[in-house]
Parts: C-alpha cells; structure tokens; sequence
C-alpha cells in the first residue's frame, strides 16, 4: 500500500512540476513573440520612411522640371 501511495505522491509531484514548466515555456513565448511584434513595427516604419523620402525625392525632381518648363513659357 505505501508503494502506492508513494508512487501517487510521485505522480502528483512531476503533474506540478510538468505545469510549471508548461507556464515557464508559455511565457517565454509571448516574451519572444512581443520582441519580433516590436521588430517587425521598427521594420515597417523604417520601409515606410523610405519609400516616404523616394517619393519626396521623386516629387522634388518633378517640381523642379516642371519649374524650369514654366521659365522656358516666359
């Protein structure tokens, strides 16, 4: 009967320890997976300011063409 018991403690412990474990691998997911979240909004923002500063660029080069046919008008 004691071997039983004891084995039940066993079980019953390990069930505890399997939990803690599941917890700990659970939260050091969402930590992983809250940091890719936050690189990948760097990465984004960091491609829209670029294509942000090609499209100025590309509407700067466009003006000033379009200032320089105006003086060839007068």
């Amino acid at each position: 009967m004691e071997h039983l018991v004891n084995g039940m403690q066993k079980l019953s412990s390990e069930r505890r320890k399997a939990a803690a474990f599941q917890v700990n691998c659970v939260e050091d997911l969402k930590l992983k997976l809250a940091t890719q979240e936050a690189d990948w909004q760097l990465k984004n923002q960091d491609t829209l300011i670029a294509q942000m500063g090609f499209q100025t660029e590309k509407l700067s080069q466009e003006k000033a063409i379009a200032d320089a046919e105006e003086l060839k008008l007068f």
